[in-house]
Parts: structure tokens; C-alpha cells; sequence
């Protein structure tokens, strides 16, 4: 039988974006507390102004504690301010 430990997420960068087509880095992280079964951990963004964006992507940054690149991700939570309306560009 084949368990997923060992495959958490290991490293990754989350990007914003508010067109779906350029993507800015909002912050990268190495995350050793996610290694294990229902593990969870808290990472601040590193974005010192204040920005919205309609889209966020995250992206392995490496394999995984296994040493493969599949992602088992049970739960993501965003937490922050609600801009309702998109300023047109």
C-alpha cells in the first residue's frame, strides 16, 4: 500500500497576478513543518506594499521529501483583505 508521506510539499513560491499572463514573485519558502501527516504551517508574505491581485499560483520550488515532483495538498487558506473592485489597466 502506498502512502503519501513523504510527499508534502517541500519548497515552494506563490506568485499574484492580475491578468493570468505576468506573474510576481510574492514569496518563497522552505516549509519543514509540512513534512508529515496533517501537518500545517503558517507562511507571512515578504511583499512590504500592499497589493491585490485576482490570481495566485503556486509552484514547487524541488521535489518533495519522497524526491519527486507530485503535489498532495489537502488544504490551502488564504488569509487577507477582499478588494472588490479590479482597477482596469
Amino acid at each position: 500500500k502506498d502512502t503519501v508521506n513523504g510527499r508534502h510539499i517541500k519548497s515552494f513560491i506563490i506568485y499574484g497576478s492580475n491578468d493570468g499572463n505576468e506573474w510576481e514573485c510574492i514569496g518563497s519558502w522552505t516549509a519543514s513543518r509540512l513534512n508529515g501527516s496533517n501537518n500545517s504551517s503558517n507562511c507571512l508574505l515578504n511583499n512590504e506594499t500592499v497589493l491585490f491581485y485576482c490570481y495566485l499560483k503556486l509552484q514547487l520550488n524541488g521535489p518533495n521529501y519522497k524526491g519527486t515532483n507530485e503535489l498532495y495538498l489537502k488544504r490551502i487558506e488564504f488569509f487577507g483583505n477582499v478588494k472588490r473592485e479590479v482597477e482596469s489597466h
